[in-house]
């Protein structure tokens, strides 16, 4: 601690040994806690000190949850959840409901950042039993709006609106700063659903009544604002206040600019992305990963490496695309594998639950979570399995080296340009690689280069289309289900000429419509990729437009060609 008693003169001990002035103390500490983080970190433990002297155990259980919430601020997770331990058995023995619910409050802080979500849940549910139990309006605000948040985090929009609404009903019974805050978190859930009107009103109004000395809060409005000023297509206003949002962060302390700062930049730099201002969203990119990876982030260190993914993709460097992809997949697996991440897949905001109920709902989502662990086990070992049978294939195929790879980091280009869900994607990455696996079902003859098939053995070669379907047909993983869809429609037509079944247009699946034409520009490169092979391959595609491939595709793909931003690294 940076004071101790015995620093004090002796003379002044007795006067500073009192209740009042320890709650003096505390509402100080408080006061000054978003300007001078340091003056309140140093009145904080004072009052501890005092408070534990006199044996004022209310004042010490305050003192302690105020250096918990500094801890935080810090980044030190560990001290803070070791001293709002502290103040809650102290509250409990105290029997002081509403310093138990602010230190619950702040045990939940640190468990969202390293998206412990199912400790953060039931800490904030306690909190919302008590609140409503003991009429503590503040803290029942405070639970909903944390619940709300998790739920938004998980992408359950639907729950993160009924939260938050509930939430913004209490907070006209509170202050105006609580309204604000409440039109701000339900203007980004808008955001989320593409509805970027709505979400300008309300951030709009949420600035117009916040104070100018609440640097935090309009950080995060004006970074809300930008996002929905991006979702309008607004790319000039939306930079613009972003560009407020981060300066704003830049002047706050501790943990929660750190955070604001990361976030700021990762939706900085996918607008630049948008402008193919490439390199200027790589740097971007690549900062906020080194900030993320500085705070310990989970979270923050996924978006980090996926918006890095796209930048390098869309530069045409595959090979890092696909290595900050791949380490995107691995942190989210670690966190799987560590009870973290997307675990609240059924829990509900059940906000009168009796304690009965709600342990049965956490054994529920225990038994759930570890059935989650054991099928992120299982599509790892898919993914293995893959890697092992894309190996096989391509080492008998006369492709240019890194055909299969680069048709995945095309397809995944295609899949993102036409903004399918992030999950397909990740899916394709994988299961687009196994398009021709049905070739391992032929003879070597097939393919000596240079010697031409017979019309009997080409044939035989088409079958390779349900080959390939039925060594992978009857498997549990999306990866090997979408290969399975993959492989067997890869070779149908738009115009519904093409094999094995003459699908047509939309009767052929999106992925198999996606990985034909992806396998087919990257023929078309071949091995010395060059700007002007790339508008030549383009051409080319661009004539069997509406023919053989899907027209919705092409324009994709003429998009990111002609954007300069795909393909520009030669091919190895």
């Amino acid at each position: 601690m940076q004071q101790t008693m015995g620093a004090l003169p002796s003379t002044l001990q007795l006067d500073l040994m009192t209740v009042e002035n320890v709650d003096r103390l505390n509402q100080n500490a408080r006061d000054i806690l978003e300007t001078d983080i340091t003056q309140a970190q140093t009145l904080s433990e004072t009052s501890l000190l005092i408070a534990m002297q006199i044996g004022y155990r209310t004042g010490e259980a305050t003192s302690r949850t105020r250096l918990a919430w500094l801890a935080y601020l810090r980044g030190d997770f560990k001290t803070a959840l070791t001293e709002a331990g502290r103040a809650e058995h102290l509250a409990l023995a105290e029997n002081h409901i509403y310093i138990l619910c602010n230190t619950l409050y702040v045990m939940s802080l640190p468990h969202d950042v390293v998206s412990n979500y199912a400790e953060a849940f039931d800490l904030r549910l306690r909190m919302l039993e008590l609140a409503r139990t003991h009429q503590l309006l503040s803290m029942e605000f405070r639970s909903l709006t944390g619940i709300g948040w998790q739920y938004q985090r998980l992408e359950k929009y639907s729950l993160a609106l009924e939260a938050y609404e509930k939430a913004l009903e209490l907070s006209r019974k509170i202050d105006q700063l609580s309204t604000s805050v409440l039109k701000n978190n339900l203007a980004s859930v808008y955001v989320r659903l593409n509805e970027p009107n709505r979400a300008i009103e309300l951030c709009t109004e949420a600035l117009s009544e916040c104070s100018t000395e609440n640097v935090r809060f309009r950080a995060s409005f004006y970074h809300t604002l930008g996002q929905a000023y991006a979702c309008s297509g607004n790319f000039e206003q939306a930079l613009h206040q972003l560009d407020t949002a981060h300066s704003l962060c830049v002047s706050a302390s501790g943990q929660l600019g750190l955070e604001a700062q990361i976030e700021i930049q990762i939706d900085t730099a996918n607008i630049h992305l948008k402008l193919n201002n490439n390199q200027v969203a790589q740097a971007l990119a690549q900062a906020a990963l080194e900030l993320a990876t500085q705070l310990k982030s989970q979270s923050l260190q996924v978006l980090a490496h996926q918006t890095i993914s796209r930048c390098s993709a869309q530069m045409g460097d595959f090979e890092s695309a696909l290595i900050h992809s791949e380490q995107a997949a691995d942190i989210k697996l670690v966190d799987m594998r560590n009870n973290r991440g997307q675990r609240l897949l059924t829990l509900q905001v059940t906000h009168g639950l009796s304690e009965e109920k709600r342990a049965a709902e956490l054994r529920a989502f225990k038994l759930e979570q570890a059935v989650q662990e054991k099928a992120a086990a299982m599509e790892q070992a898919q993914i293995d399995m893959v890697n092992r049978l894309v190996n096989a294939s391509e080492s008998r195929h006369a492709e240019p080296e890194g055909h299969i790879e680069r048709v995945s980091a095309i397809a995944v280009a295609l899949a993102e340009a036409i903004e399918l869900p992030a999950d397909v994607v990740d899916c394709l990455r994988q299961a687009s690689r196994l398009h021709d696996i049905g070739t391992l079902t032929l003879p070597d003859r097939f393919f000596i280069p240079g010697k031409k098939l017979k019309n009997r053995q080409r044939v035989r070669m088409q079958c390779h289309a349900t080959a390939g379907a039925q060594l992978l047909h009857g498997s549990p993983s999306r990866i090997l289900q979408m290969g399975e869809e993959i492989a067997l429609s890869h070779h149908e037509r738009w115009d519904g000429r093409g094999f094995p079944h003459q699908l047509a247009a939309e009767a052929i699946p999106i992925a198999g419509r996606i990985v034909a034409l992806a396998h087919a520009f990257d023929e078309l490169l071949g091995p010395h990729e060059s700007a002007l092979r790339q508008t030549i391959a383009l051409q080319k595609v661009v004539e069997e437009s509406g023919k053989r491939f899907d027209p919705t595709l092409i324009a994709a793909l003429a998009r990111l060609v002609l954007s300069g931003g795909f393909l520009t690294t030669p091919i190895a």
